[in-house]
């Protein structure tokens, strides 16, 4: 019962996520009291709890996110929710503020999605369209029995937008299955590949936006515009994980898991243009133990979680969208520790 829990949580269930529309998370998150999420542009968010992130422009920052029990923020702090098409969450829960310090100290709050799998076949495909160029597609297989439940889906959508330099376009394939090993113990794994592009227009003064609302950032005396820069984000990324899961009585039980991810990322902006390859591996194990007694229950938790990240970075000019002469060459690395 969320009323008994010694923090402050939010949970959106199924009903709640396809209430608004399916394809974005946005309207459904922010139903819930403390948590603002905007979208810049088509693809392009910005999350905060409890004014987490006031100062930050853009980007998730200083927050946590979790998927199927694994991270999705890496190593370098960077969340890519993004990557992932509508209907790969079926439910969310955040929790907010200090009792998120479970997950790591030093969060503005955690956000943990999850899938669903069903027993049974299924084959669904579905389309939407809407105003602005708005389209979207998505197919899924489903099959499971007893010990096992294995599902495969993609999805397409794109949008032309609202402002000049706001397109949007994005390929999310995904695979996801689990089964039984032995007795109250499963193995789990999740695969998913994104592809995705969208057009960044930059902001407006307020003599601009009364002149053309939907004009993207025009050029100066110094600067090209972003239409003329070709101003957008690629990314391309891939991410695996594993987690097996074992209950060995109504008391106890372990639950440790394993990812991958691989993100390929080039930003053409007005000034130049940044490229990183961000390989990030991790872990996570933790150890439960529920109690009950006459009038009150609890659960202790022990664990710990690992995450090293490792990412080339390169910056060039950026001449009409076409890389020119080398700016700065990085290399970033980060490891953590939780426990």
């Amino acid at each position: 019962v969320l009323s008994e829990v010694p923090a402050a949580i939010g949970v959106i269930d199924t009903t709640e996520l396809t209430r608004f529309n399916s394809t974005s998370l946005l309207p459904a998150l922010n139903t819930i009291p403390g948590v603002r999420m905007e979208e810049r542009s088509p693809g392009s968010y910005r999350l905060s709890i409890r004014g987490s992130t006031l100062r930050s422009p853009f980007g998730v920052r200083n927050v946590k996110v979790y998927w199927n029990g694994l991270p999705f923020t890496d190593g370098g702090g960077n969340t890519y929710l993004n990557s992932l098409d509508f209907n790969s969450i079926n439910n969310a829960e955040i929790i907010k503020g200090p009792g998120a310090s479970l997950y790591g100290a030093g969060t503005g709050g955690v956000v943990l999605l999850n899938s669903l799998l069903r027993r049974g076949t299924d084959l669904t495909a579905e389309y939407t369209g809407g105003s602005y160029g708005l389209g979207r597609f998505r197919g899924s297989f489903e099959v499971g029995k007893k010990n096992s439940i294995l599902k495969m889906s993609i999805a397409q959508q794109h949008s032309s937008g609202y402002r000049d330099q706001t397109a949007m376009s994005r390929l999310a394939g995904q695979i996801e299955g689990i089964t039984a090993i032995i007795k109250k113990s499963t193995l789990s794994g999740i695969f998913f590949e994104s592809r995705l592009n969208y057009e960044t227009p930059g902001g407006l003064t307020k003599t601009q936006y009364d002149l053309d609302p939907r004009q993207a950032r025009p050029a100066t005396a110094t600067q090209p515009g972003a239409v003329e820069q070709k101003a957008a984000v690629e990314n391309n990324t891939s991410y695996l994980g594993f987690v097996h899961h074992t209950n060995w009585n109504d008391a106890w039980l372990t639950r440790t898991g394993i990812y991958g991810s691989f993100t390929q990322f080039n930003n053409p902006s007005i000034r130049n243009v940044e490229v990183r390859g961000e390989n990030n591996v991790g872990s996570r194990s933790e150890t439960q133990y529920r109690f009950e007694k006459t009038n009150w229950q609890g659960k202790i938790t022990l664990g710990g979680e690992f995450q090293y990240f490792y990412s080339p970075v390169e910056v060039y000019g950026n001449d009409k969208g076409v890389q020119t002469a080398v700016q700065a060459i990085d290399t970033l690395t980060s490891r953590a520790l939780l426990g």
